[in-house]
């Protein structure tokens, strides 16, 4: 606790900026500030970490509560998910409209407060964290409209937004009867039971808690192990920088939201090149306009100009088949060649890491040597033994089991790696470690250069004598 006070002290004239503490956004925001140059050290179970080159500190809070804390403007800067910000949003709406049924507000007062809003501004889109808040149910149950769930006990951590979403259904559903001049009855109170679980919420259906729940999604591979499919999806979120809506240090929220624009469109985007007659100009600046507008220079021969233009990463093998077409030629996507090396080297490394995990993890030893003589590692090595052998002396027994006569165990076996979701965790962790790689290939670089230099001032020594 010592330690603590005087960073707790040195708060004062620093704007605080709250990021994520654990959970599937912490990594990548601390990437992201990483790449904005915010360098700071955060000690060991502690919350606040001064950064060392601006004058901010930054507060490692659960995602869930970030927007309560800029809202109330107790922080100036944030990183959350769009959810969360809509979940506080609708908690405010809902707390708003219970004060006004317990009389402590007027309906003006609180047409007055929802129109004010949350005091949180949406400074910008971050790009990660991408995922879809959706209603899920049981795949072999009876539900398959959300409508199907009006009444029945729904699960979620997301009380405030299934509450307004089931609100919003329970709404339609008693207009359309009153249109079909059926006898209506609205209500304040929704008839379906919201129950709020704070984990693990995909198991509230085989557990029958819930008969429906309401989760974020991301590859969905979660659900369907635990047997639910789909109907409907409340919101798409990914992470977003907020701000409140009167920070201590306006311009250096302007300067820190600058720098993570800059490191966002520098992930984004790659420089495209190409000439192109000047009669086709039209035609390929429709195809690939830029963010702002895009460079053009006249070239020494007649009619032709280059162009250089900034385009999206995923769009730019169609952009460029595109230019093709209209006759666009010399057609050149830069990255900076020093960045690419170190990309694949990071990815090389990243890698054999993991080869080696599941080497150690799932392969039996091929040498017959006992361990103090033949270390783990030198055995691996030297017999690289294949990490998934065992998964094949399984399948034979299941084979074996399902033929006619077979005596295996009958138990199914396949060669489910998720590999889209290792290669996208690999990407990541190299982009972590690229900084490190280019430091290291700076030292190389460095020591071959002094090799060199005293190298050759041997040689011209010799010469001389």
């Amino acid at each position: 606790m010592a330690n603590a006070l005087p960073i707790v002290t040195s708060l004062e004239g620093r704007l605080l900026f709250a990021v994520p503490k654990k959970g599937r956004l912490n990594q990548a925001t601390l990437n992201l500030l990483e790449g904005a140059d915010i360098q700071f050290r955060r000690e060991n179970r502690l919350d606040i970490a001064l950064v060392k080159n601006l004058p901010i500190a930054l507060i490692f809070l659960p995602a869930a509560d970030i927007p309560t804390f800029v809202g109330e403007g107790q922080v100036d800067l944030g990183i959350t998910g769009y959810d969360q910000v809509q979940e506080h949003d609708a908690g405010l709406r809902a707390l708003y409209k219970a004060r006004r049924f317990s009389g402590e507000i007027t309906p003006e007062e609180e047409t007055e407060r929802n129109s004010k809003g949350s005091g949180i501004e949406t400074v910008l889109d971050l790009g990660f964290g991408g995922c879809k808040l959706q209603v899920q149910v049981p795949e072999k149950g009876n539900y398959n409209s959300p409508k199907d769930l009006i009444g029945k006990n729904i699960g979620t951590s997301f009380v405030h937004l299934a509450q307004k979403y089931f609100a919003n259904l329970e709404w339609e559903e008693e207009a359309a009867k009153e249109a079909n001049g059926a006898p209506v009855q609205f209500s304040d109170k929704i008839q379906t039971k919201i129950i709020e679980l704070s984990g693990s919420v995909e198991a509230a259906c085989a557990l029958g808690v819930a008969d429906g729940i309401i989760d974020l999604v991301e590859s969905g591979e979660t659900m369907k192990a635990a047997g639910l499919k789909p109907i409907d999806t409340v919101v798409e979120t990914t992470a977003i920088l907020i701000k409140s809506r009167n920070p201590s240090n306006p311009a250096l929220v302007d300067l820190i939201a600058a720098r993570i624009r800059g490191v966002i469109t520098a992930q984004k985007y790659v420089l495209c090149q190409y000439n192109v007659e000047r009669s086709g100009l039209a035609a390929a600046t429709k195809i690939a306009p830029g963010k702002r507008a895009p460079t053009v220079t006249s070239l020494e021969e007649d009619g032709w100009v280059a162009v250089s233009v900034m385009v999206e990463k995923k769009k730019i093998a169609p952009i460029m088949d595109e230019l093709t077409k209209v006759g666009a030629t010399d057609i050149l996507a830069i990255m900076t060649p020093v960045h690419f090396i170190s990309f694949l080297l990071s990815l090389y490394l990243v890698d054999c890491r993991y080869h080696d995990k599941r080497i150690q993890e799932h392969s039996e030893r091929y040498s017959r040597l006992p361990s103090w003589l033949l270390p783990s590692w030198l055995d691996r090595l030297l017999f690289s033994p294949h990490p998934y052998g065992w998964v094949d002396r399984k399948k034979k027994q299941s084979d074996a089991a399902v033929a006619p006569g077979g005596t295996g165990n009958g138990e199914r076996w396949y060669y489910h790696t998720k590999q889209k979701k290792l290669m996208k965790m690999e990407t990541a962790d190299a982009f972590e470690m690229q900084r490190s790689v280019l430091l290291g290939l700076a030292v190389v670089v460095l020591f071959a250069i002094w090799v060199f230099w005293r190298l050759g001032a041997g040689v011209v020594a010799w010469l001389a004598s």
